[in-house]
């Protein structure tokens, strides 16, 4: 069973809940693209000042896809009406994984949190890398 990212779900929750009357209005795939590279990313807080890895909010695959199922729900959007699962958002994150769409960067920046190119703290001379995000249609 795959352990819950307890901090991704609530980021993810805060940073949907302003937009779910257009989520409900998407379809399940529309809904399943947005979160399309959602995965081998590091999600930190806006402005922080010294990297840690035990602060870095993003998860695995699996971690990230629960907790994306789990923030659906939170907002009353259930995937599973439509016969989804976060195995279904597995491959759909690690499918580009890296490239998030800019308008869930931005959903995630306007809560506090910004994404970057995974890496690992502990590295000698890290250089974080924010990601630029792609756009879709329809968008947040």
């Amino acid at each position: 069973m795959t352990s819950v990212n307890e901090k991704l779900v609530d980021v993810l929750t805060n940073a949907l809940e302003p937009h779910k009357e257009i989520l409900s209005e998407w379809n399940t795939d529309e809904i399943g693209m947005l979160f399309m590279g959602f995965g081998n990313i590091s999600i930190y807080p806006t402005n922080v000042n010294d990297y840690n890895n035990d602060e870095d909010i993003g998860g695995t695959f699996a971690e990230n896809s629960v907790a994306i199922i789990d923030a659906l729900n939170n907002i009353g959007i259930d995937l599973s009406e439509s016969n989804w699962d976060s195995s279904d958002l597995y491959w759909l994150i690690h499918s580009y994984s890296g490239e998030v769409r800019i308008d869930l960067i931005n959903a995630l920046n306007v809560v506090g949190y910004d994404c970057y190119k995974w890496f690992d703290a502990e590295e000698e001379d890290i250089e974080p890398i924010m990601v630029e995000g792609w756009a879709a249609e329809p968008s947040l």
